[in-house]
């Protein structure tokens, strides 16, 4: 949300009269960053959610529009850097707290994020523990927020003298989406707790030498005991700690990140058993209690601590977790589907393996400075890219047009329901915002779609299927939709609503990439489409041309090659649907029947103006989320059993439009009289025509194509001399005997 409501204190004894400020997020960024910047005791200003008439208590609690986690057991300056680039995914600020001392091995810090939407109080602690266990799974360390701030009427200091801020430039949290991984159910026995408070816990995870066993059975039993995925990560990150003390820190892997998402994963969608995530491999390397690891053994034909068998090892530790894909460069799993690792995760995460087996008991000496160096990190990572488990094809990922991955796992768009079985094969690199839930109302989302085309049900069900339609990466109908509308009539409220509700499946495409332009977009513009499933362009400019022939490719071509910043080109299989969105009609040459038959003009004529104009649609139309993806999902299988049944409203309006921008009918309108008694010879009208283009700035057609085109309208002749059109002649020289006079010269 642009602007933040909160309350403000004095100090901590300040609780009525609270004033209620209004500022946008930079403003409040500003407030809690420097607004007690000069001083260096705890108490003193705070802010907290906006109170009801200025008094803080449980009770006056509104809803709030951001979000704010204290973090008091980061373990060090690494783990605080590692969650710091988490946090860059959202927009947001934060600072070190009085408490944070840093050289008594004490690191504690405040992160406030935006939301997209207000929580309510009841969402609140839960939407807390969600976003840390995503920074958790991230960060690929142990994320413990003090649930005692996770309440909105909770006084939080604002920065004080020394303290250490930060601002993140990335998008505001999607509350539904982190709310969808949080169970509302969840038991009061279920928040985060430290590892004292669960020694059951951790005598599980130490009994025996295979931590990797015993963390699955440990998952598989708090997820049966009905704990929320955040509590579980935030639970396992203490753990992680004790078992890294007691058995070495590679024992404790499978505790963290991905790798703890992924038994999580397996875990709720499958039924908890041990065969359902591998185990560790007999030859995986094994430590011992002890300053040393213990020697590494033999896992590949290279020499031990070479650059190959350390790649092997890489490999063999880190498979399913990382992928290489040629074109994507490296990717990691962030539990629900695969990302671009965009900050060097895998770096992270093999700078600690070199390091250890540097240390290993039989490593030489002087050898250790070379297997902890950076020119080895790389080697290992260069290798590893084509070991068996690492290396993907790039068009391995998404490959079902008919699947849809969402928080709560794949849906089979064909029938609306959860895909019956995910396999390790199901590659996912895109998320919608929010789980589908069939059985939530959505009276917002029923009254907006029925008002913005005049309760003309029609309509409504072709939207549904378009909608459908448009979640699936199925491009047979090669059609492009245009959304057009003189403003203020639901067009860009509906399309912005898409783009949320689809998430990562959805992106904003500048309206010049579909315009006719002296600039050709670049293949790293174009990459971007890999995977999407809806691409919308808006801002159209009065005048513009349509650039037919990248439409005819975008919406027609099955594969597209192009690359991203860096990386080597790539194909890849089109999915996306085009959506455009605009109050002016862009011009057409109108000499191509593949666009006509493309061009699908939806008409948006009603007016939202006025008592008919809600400001809080779109915050009414969030909190359905859930209901509409469910809506959508259903449109997808009605299209799938009845295709698009574009409505006559649309096609009327499509043909007006086309015939609008005819270049022959227009030219007729401008320059020639029509009637019964008229001939005229090809070469005369052809040469007026090619004139009038040239005069509006376009290229002329060439004579055949354009004699083709003008047979469908008037009669042709043909005598031994000349041929022409009968029924038609140019203004000026229209007398019927001039114009049967030139025919028969």
């Amino acid at each position: 949300m642009n602007e933040i409501i909160f309350s403000a204190g004095r100090n901590v004894h300040h609780a009525d009269g609270l004033n209620v400020v209004r500022l946008p997020f930079p403003d409040f960024t500003r407030h809690v960053l420097t607004g007690a910047a000069t001083l260096a005791q705890k108490d003193g200003p705070y802010v907290c959610g906006p109170m009801r008439d200025g008094r803080r208590n449980l009770e006056a609690a509104l809803p709030v529009a951001f979000a704010a986690l204290d973090l008091d057991r980061v373990r060090d300056e690494i783990d605080m850097s590692s969650i710091l680039e988490a946090a860059e995914i959202w927009r947001g600020f934060g600072y070190t707290t009085a408490s944070h001392k840093p050289e008594a091995g004490i690191f504690k810090m405040r992160l406030f994020f935006a939301l997209d939407r207000e929580a309510s109080r009841d969402e609140y602690g839960r939407l807390c523990r969600g976003i840390a266990g995503r920074l958790q799974a991230l960060a690929g360390a142990p994320v413990e927020i003090d649930d005692a701030c996770s309440k909105p009427e909770q006084p939080l200091y604002t920065a004080r003298a020394g303290a250490v801020t930060w601002e993140f430039d990335g998008d505001p949290v999607q509350v539904d989406m982190v709310l969808s991984e949080v169970p509302k159910d969840a038991p009061e026995a279920a928040r985060p707790q430290s590892a004292g408070t669960a020694p059951d816990w951790l005598a599980q995870l130490l009994d025996g030498e295979d931590v990797h066993a015993n963390a699955l059975r440990v998952v598989g039993r708090m997820v049966t005991s009905g704990i929320d995925d955040a509590t579980i990560r935030a639970t396992m990150g203490v753990l992680s700690e004790k078992v890294a003390e007691a058995r070495g820190a590679e024992r404790a892997h499978a505790l963290m990140g991905t790798e703890l998402d992924r038994l999580i994963r397996g875990a709720r969608r499958k039924g908890f058993a041990p065969s359902h995530v591998p185990e560790i491999d007999g030859d995986e390397i094994q430590e011992e209690a002890g300053d040393e690891p213990a020697p590494p053994k033999k896992i590949s034909q290279a020499p031990i601590e070479s650059d190959i068998w350390l790649a092997a090892l890489f490999a063999k530790r880190q498979q399913g977790r990382f992928r290489w894909s040629p074109g994507l460069d490296w990717m990691v799993n962030a539990g629900t589907h695969w990302q671009r690792d965009e900050t060097l995760l895998r770096y992270s995460t093999a700078k600690p393996m070199c390091a250890e087996i540097s240390r290993s008991k039989g490593v030489a000496p002087n050898t250790r400075r070379s297997i902890a160096s950076a020119k080895t990190v790389n080697a290992v990572l260069t290798l590893a890219r084509a070991e068996r488990g690492i290396a993907t094809p790039a068009d391995a990922w998404d490959r079902d047009p008919m699947v849809l991955n969402t928080p709560a796992g794949p849906i089979d768009l064909e029938t609306g329901k959860p895909l019956a079985v995910v396999t390790d094969r199901d590659l996912f690199t895109h998320l919608t915002a929010a789980a589908p839930d069939p059985a939530m109302r959505t009276p917002t989302w029923l009254r907006f779609t029925s008002e913005i085309f005049g309760n003309d049900l029609e309509m409504v069900e072709f939207l549904q299927r378009l909608a459908g339609y448009c979640l699936t990466g199925d491009r047979r109908e090669q059609v492009l939709p245009f959304f057009y509308g003189t403003g203020a009539n639901g067009k860009s409220v509906l399309v912005d609503l898409m783009l949320e509700l689809m998430g990562s499946y959805a992106l904003n495409l500048p309206a010049e990439a579909l315009m006719r332009q002296q600039h050709v977009a670049h293949p790293t513009e174009l990459a971007q489409l890999r995977g999407r499933r809806l691409a919308v362009s808006s801002e159209l400019e009065d005048g513009a041309y349509w650039a037919e022939s990248r439409i005819k490719s975008l919406t027609g071509d099955a594969t597209l090659t192009a690359r991203f910043m860096r990386q080597d080109h790539f194909t890849f299989k089109m999915t996306q649907k085009h959506i455009v969105v605009g109050n002016f009609k862009p011009r057409l040459k109108g000499d191509d029947p593949a666009i006509a038959r493309r061009m699908v003009l939806v008409p948006f004529v009603e007016k939202f103006t006025g008592h008919r104009c809600d400001p809080l649609l779109s915050h009414k139309l969030r909190a359905e989320y859930p209901g509409i993806l469910a809506w959508m999902i259903d449109g997808a299988r009605k299209w799938a059993r009845e295709g698009l049944l574009i409505p006559q409203k649309v096609r009327d309006a499509s043909a007006e439009y086309l015939n609008a921008n005819d270049d022959i009918t227009l030219w007729v309108d401008e320059c020639c009289v029509t009637g019964a008694a008229h001939r005229t010879p090809t070469a005369v009208l052809y040469k007026s025509f090619a004139g009038w283009k040239e005069a509006n700035g376009e290229r002329p057609q060439s004579v055949n194509p354009w004699a083709a085109r003008m047979s469908q309208r008037f009669k042709p002749f043909r005598t031994m001399h000349v041929r022409g059109f009968e029924g038609i002649a140019l203004r000026g020289l229209s007398e019927p005997a001039y114009s049967n006079a030139a025919a028969k010269a």
